[in-house]
C-alpha cells in the first residue's frame, strides 16, 4: 500500500510540472499561453483613427488607400436631411465625408437636392465604391447624391489634393459648358450613360441609345458613344471618341451600381 502511495504522488507532481509549460502553437493570451497580450517584451500596432469618433449619426463604409500611399484609410459618412418645407416630398440632405488619413481625419461636405439612394431598411446609402478615377495612387470616393427617376442622375467624385480631400470634376460633354462639380449622368428609358475606368487618370464616358422607340426600330439601331478623357493638372482632356453599333440595350440598367463599371478598390 505505501508502495502504490507514493506512485501516485509521483504522478500528480508530474502533471503539475507539465502544466506549467505554454501550449505549443498556442496565441499569446489564449488560454495555456505563455503569457497575456500586452505583457513584456509584446509588441503592439498602434489603433487606427476612428473617422466617426464624436461625429453624430457617422458610420464607417469602406478602408481603402485615399492618399495614395499604400496604407488603407478608413472613411467613415454623417448625412443631414432637413425637414421637408411644405409641398415637398425630401429635404435637403448634406454629405460629410470623413477620411482618417494617418494620425488626422480631413473631411469634406456635398449638398444633395436630397432624393437619395436607400437601403433595405430604407436608411441612406449614397456611397457608391472607390475607384482609380483620376490618379494612378490611391483611388477617388464616389457618392450618389441624387436619383433621377428619368432626369439626370447626380454624383460627386471625392479625389485627394495637396493633403486634403477634394471634389474631382466631371469630363466635359463640350467645350462650351462650364466645369462642374457635379457628375450628371443621364439615365432614361431611351439612354443609358456609365463611366469605365483604365489604369488611373484617365475615363471612358459612354452613351448608349436604345435600338427602338416605343417597339419601332431605329435607322441604325443602337449607338454606343464612347469619349476618352485624360486628367493632369486638375482638368480633364479629350483624347479620343468613336460611335459603335450596340444592340445591348437593357431596360434593367440599375444607375446607382452601373454608372461606375470600375475595378472597386475599397474594402467594404
Amino acid at each position: 500500500m505505501h508502495k502504490q502511495v507514493m506512485a501516485v504522488s509521483l504522478f500528480v507532481a508530474a502533471l503539475a510540472g507539465c502544466s506549467t509549460h505554454p501550449v505549443p502553437n498556442s496565441e499569446p493570451g489564449a488560454p495555456g499561453s505563455a503569457g497575456p497580450v500586452g505583457s513584456v517584451g509584446a509588441s503592439a500596432e498602434p489603433a487606427a483613427v476612428d473617422p466617426c469618433s464624436g461625429v453624430d449619426r457617422c458610420h464607417e463604409v469602406a478602408r481603402v488607400d485615399i492618399d495614395g500611399d499604400g496604407t488603407l484609410d478608413r472613411v467613415g459618412v454623417s448625412i443631414y436631411q432637413a425637414p421637408a418645407p411644405p409641398q415637398v416630398v425630401v429635404g435637403e440632405a448634406t454629405i460629410t465625408v470623413l477620411a482618417a488619413v494617418g494620425p488626422n481625419v480631413r473631411r469634406i461636405e456635398v449638398s444633395s437636392p436630397g432624393v437619395l439612394p436607400t437601403a433595405q431598411d430604407g436608411s441612406p446609402q449614397p456611397f457608391v465604391g472607390a475607384y482609380r478615377i483620376s490618379r494612378k495612387a490611391g483611388a477617388d470616393l464616389v457618392f450618389h447624391t441624387e436619383e433621377g427617376h428619368g432626369d439626370a442622375e447626380r454624383f460627386a467624385v471625392i479625389g485627394w489634393q495637396d493633403g486634403r480631400l477634394a471634389r474631382v470634376p466631371r469630363p466635359p460633354e463640350d467645350a462650351s459648358r462650364p466645369v462642374s462639380s457635379t457628375w450628371f449622368i443621364g439615365s432614361s428609358h431611351g439612354t443609358h450613360e456609365w463611366v469605365t475606368c483604365a489604369d488611373g487618370a484617365s475615363v471612358t464616358m459612354n452613351k448608349l441609345s436604345a435600338p427602338t422607340a416605343e417597339g419601332i426600330p431605329l435607322p441604325g439601331g443602337g449607338i454606343r458613344q464612347e469619349d476618352d478623357f485624360i486628367f493632369a493638372g486638375g482638368n480633364w482632356s479629350p483624347n479620343g471618341s468613336r460611335n459603335i453599333n450596340d444592340e445591348n440595350f437593357s431596360y434593367d440598367f440599375n444607375p446607382h451600381t452601373q454608372t461606375f463599371q470600375c475595378q472597386d478598390q475599397a474594402e467594404h
